[in-house]
């Protein structure tokens, strides 16, 4: 697509939603392009098979190896989930209704002004639910306004980057190491779907805005409500996997500290207009960063291998 097809296209979002997240696109666009193909092609050999489980876990197992780990992180968040608990922030269903249902965090503003967070977690009676309680949980740590732009561009890189370690943590304390890393193999597995579905997506931004028959003056609310979603999710997904990975090898390598990495995420209350990839990691990413992290993550984290050797 040429720059002037592509300006145009930008700008339509841009005027449409009035969101800066188009903008961070738009800078970032050839970067986008980039990473996101050399990150596909460092992951291509995962094994997409189904997760497998052989012990069975109970809400109470669940919950008491969560709050373990996350005291192993730093006690003063163990403080803040050990009042969701008290409090019934944590919404724990014993069934999921929906074979596919999610976690999520639901943030709500009370009438002083106060973000309240309850945490929704279908079990599913494994492993899996103690990273989806620490990866809910840890979303709530960074929550401080809607109005922050690179929280919600950069929360799924603080929830990742802890699944990581809780994999380590997990594997020290000798917990059954298959379950472990059928665990894992789901982050492992969605990286890859987010590497692809972003670079689809910036490939194809011109030709599908451009067969909804948009007239750039007056849009398509429910066709461009839908892309726009989809590909700022992409982005976010995409984004925070990264970070993700770059972090937790620095962190093993011994190039950051757990508590820079805190202080990252302290951040991710206050700052607002990292506009720019590079800025969000200090120096510039080469292919060789990412290709040598992502094979210390798959050799790192999976002995049962999620993975083709």
């Amino acid at each position: 697509m040429d720059d002037e097809k592509l300006g145009l296209v930008l700008d339509t979002l841009i005027e449409y939603t009035e969101d800066d997240r188009i903008e961070f696109i738009r800078k970032n666009m050839s970067l986008l392009k980039e990473l996101s193909a050399i990150l596909y092609e460092s992951v291509l050999d995962i094994d997409p098979r189904e997760e497998e489980y052989d012990e069975y876990y109970s809400t109470f197992d669940s919950i008491k190896i969560a709050r373990e780990f996350i005291e192993f992180i730093n006690p003063n968040y163990l403080k803040d989930f050990d009042k969701f608990l008290i409090d019934g922030s944590f919404d724990i269903i014993s069934e999921s209704e929906e074979e596919n249902d999610d976690g999520y965090v639901d943030v709500e503003i009370l009438d002083d002004g106060k973000i309240r967070n309850s945490i929704h977690i279908p079990l599913k009676h494994n492993l899996d639910d103690v990273y989806a309680i620490v990866h809910e949980f840890f979303h709530t740590t960074n929550i401080e306004s809607f109005e922050n732009i690179d929280r919600d561009l950069l929360t799924e890189s603080v929830s990742i980057f802890y699944e990581f370690v809780l994999h380590d943590y997990l594997k020290n304390k000798n917990v059954n190491q298959k379950d472990n890393d059928a665990s894992i193999n789901f982050r492992l597995n969605q990286l890859l779907d987010d590497s692809y579905s972003l670079n689809f997506e910036l490939d194809d931004i011109y030709d599908t805005l451009d067969s909804m028959n948009l007239d750039y003056k007056k849009h398509s609310t429910k066709e461009i409500d839908e892309y726009y979603e989809d590909l700022i999710s992409d982005v976010n997904y995409f984004v925070s996997s990264l970070i993700a990975i770059i972090k937790y090898y620095e962190y093993k390598k011994g190039y950051i500290r757990m508590n820079q990495f805190e202080r990252f995420n302290e951040s991710l209350k206050r700052k607002d207009g990292l506009n720019s990839l590079n800025y969000i990691f200090i120096k510039d990413i080469s292919e060789e960063d990412i290709k040598e992290a992502c094979e210390f993550i798959k050799n790192e984290l999976s002995n049962v291998k999620g993975m083709k050797r």
